[in-house]
């Protein structure tokens, strides 16, 4: 599978959406940019 970057105002909220739809975290990570 692909890699996939998600930017979301709410990590938790995002985190516990896609766990509601079957998938599980692997890793996470807070990138700071431009």
């Amino acid at each position: 599978m692909d890699n996939v970057g998600i930017v979301v105002e709410d990590l938790a909220a995002a985190i516990d959406f896609f766990r509601e739809l079957g998938l599980t975290l692997e890793g996470r990570a807070m990138i700071e940019g431009a």
